[in-house]
């Protein structure tokens, strides 16, 4: 059976084609769709301009559950620890978050209670977000343009939640092309891709639109790195990167989690270990991944085991 996440997407889709809209029936469970619901009720808010106060509200306690427990994590138990999910749902955070961005940035009076909240909430979102894709992220001095939409320069491969049906993520990679002005791959060098005409484009979209008020470049990095509900260390080496959790270390309530992945330039590959039953790519012998460059320890709200 569909979850509510698909009429909360195609509402979300709807409000950003300038279609009125409602609230879909059905109960929000997931971070995910929590933060989808909270989308639509403030922009259903600001359509019929009812209801902005516990709109505002709710959409600032999505964010501020994040800080508390963990980026993309709304809760240590009953909820979905999902860090850097592919693209099974990625694109869900993208339209809720960038519907949230729009309506705080641009539909909302500056002047109303909690409005100014919002709108570093949301700014502060995306540094979070995109500075975690940097230090995961294929460089352009360490990969070159090739074929594989997937693997390619501004590729991110991280470990994540709901891994099991891709562990990829192609609407995050075109994002974070977009913030740093790397070339696109793939459908996203088209102009059409970046117009909300699916669910899943209404995230880009707004992301596309609102460039100007989002993170710049030199606010986006190892700096400002947000929490997770676990700790992650990230080693990028000369031939690579890898980024995991602590081994024995499972998130808690992630469904189909990825707890270790890996880049390997000069041959383009990436590899993952799924839990709880696999698979589990090993990683590339020597000469890879060659020599330690940097090392980033992510913080997180759960320490991890002794």
């Amino acid at each position: 059976m569909a979850g509510i996440e698909h009429p909360y997407g195609q509402a979300l889709m709807e409000f950003a084609q300038g279609k009125p809209i409602v609230l879909p029936k059905g109960t929000a469970k997931s971070a995910n769709q929590r933060a989808q619901k909270a989308a639509l009720a403030l922009a259903i808010a600001v359509q019929t301009q009812t209801g902005f106060a516990a709109a505002i509200t709710q959409a600032r306690e999505i964010f501020q559950l994040q800080l508390d427990n963990g980026h993309m994590a709304l809760a240590l138990q009953d909820g979905l620890n999902e860090y850097m999910i592919p693209d099974t749902h990625a694109f869900i955070w993208y339209s809720a978050i960038g519907t949230l961005h729009e309506l705080a940035w641009n539909r909302l009076d500056a002047a109303m209670d909690g409005v100014k909240a919002l709108k570093q909430l949301t700014l502060q979102w995306w540094q979070h977000h995109l500075s975690l894709c940097s230090v995961m992220s294929v460089s352009p001095e360490n990969g070159h343009a090739g074929g594989d939409a997937l693997l390619n320069v501004g590729s991110i491969v991280s470990p994540g939640a709901r891994a099991a049906a891709g562990r990829m993520s192609f609407h995050r990679d075109a994002i974070y092309r977009k913030r740093f002005g790397i070339p696109q791959v793939g459908n996203a060098k088209n102009a059409n891709w970046w117009t909300p005409r699916a669910p899943d484009l209404v995230g880009p979209f707004w992301f596309a639109k609102n460039l100007d008020t989002l993170p710049p470049t030199t606010k986006i990095g190892p700096k400002f790195l947000p929490m997770l509900s676990n700790p992650m260390t990230v080693q990028r080496h000369t031939l690579g990167f890898r980024a995991f959790f602590k081994d024995g270390v499972i998130p808690a309530s992630a469904f189909d989690p990825t707890v270790r992945a890996w880049m390997d330039y000069p041959n383009r590959k990436a590899g993952f270990t799924l839990l709880p039953s696999g698979p589990s790519q090993p990683e590339p012998g020597p000469p890879w991944p060659g020599e330690l460059v940097k090392e980033y320890r992510v913080k997180g709200k759960v320490p991890n085991p002794v």
